[in-house]
């Protein structure tokens, strides 16, 4: 797996190429358990995400997954999940995380834009876990995801896997502009994957303070916890300007006018 570190020469170009070629890059000492923002984050994601403190969530079985629908944006527009709180004491410590220079400014330079969607998701996963991110698949919508592990995570205890350069796959087989997120063939497909590629999975090991960036056309699954837990912070960076999403808008304005002319 390719690793690298915070401080090497040419940190952008490296990430940019790797993201290209690879889908994905490590930066196994991205934050030491000694730096204020990572041992605060580190600190309020064990107080919030406790199985004690939030109601079973059934999309998300045997652990806490709590979201931050874009953090950044004026106004919430999407319905939250029933453990979403864009109210949590951390808020302000995960905009400051995604605002960080090599998190905005990587995901701008990816994107060939600043006009950037930013949704945060906290997970705890337990050896009770299951949910449909332990699946191998891609995601449905093109996504930039920074995934920062928040304890020491190995095999043992859910590393997230990733199988090397399969978003050329995924580009080559699924064209843009894709079907739309909620068509249920579409969603089978993602997860309708040759042998060799899963065969190909390898989990990503790391410290607490590892940050994996990743492309999400780049097959890859959440691990599975035999024991222990597995915490991390994953901030999912998409184009609001993307063609998925255009194409979807002029759909329905399409369908309006039609309606209108009736």
């Amino acid at each position: 797996m390719l690793r690298i570190k915070k401080n090497q020469p040419n940190l952008d170009e490296l990430i940019e190429y790797s993201l290209i070629v690879f889908g994905y890059v490590i930066i196994d000492d991205f934050f030491s358990e000694s730096d204020d923002l990572f041992k605060s984050l580190k600190s309020k994601h064990l107080i919030d995400l406790s199985l004690n403190n939030v109601a079973p969530d059934h999309n998300y079985l045997g652990g806490v997954c709590k979201t931050f629908i874009d953090l950044l944006g004026k106004k919430e527009t999407k319905k939250e999940s029933k453990n979403s709180n864009r109210k949590l004491n951390n808020e302000i410590e995960l905009k400051e995380l995604v605002r960080l220079p090599l998190f905005y400014e990587t995901a701008k330079r990816f994107f060939h834009s600043d006009n950037l969607k930013i949704d945060v998701f906290q997970t705890l996963d337990t050896p009770n876990s299951k949910h449909i991110a332990q699946e191998p698949h891609f995601d449905r919508i093109p996504t930039l995801k920074f995934m920062l592990y928040i304890n020491d995570i190995s095999s043992d205890n859910g590393a997230f896997q990733l199988s090397v350069s399969t978003h050329h796959w995924v580009k080559r087989t699924f064209p843009l502009p894709r079907p739309s997120y909620d068509n249920p063939e579409y969603f089978k497909k993602t997860r309708e994957l040759p042998k060799p590629i899963i065969d190909n999975l390898k989990p990503i090991e790391g410290k607490a303070g590892t940050l994996i960036i990743f492309h999400t056309d780049t097959i890859h699954n959440q691990g599975v916890v035999n024991n222990g837990e597995c915490r991390i912070i994953r901030s999912h960076f998409r184009n609001k300007e993307d063609k998925s999403n255009r194409r979807q808008n002029i759909q329905k304005l399409k369908n309006l006018f039609r309606f209108l002319s009736k």
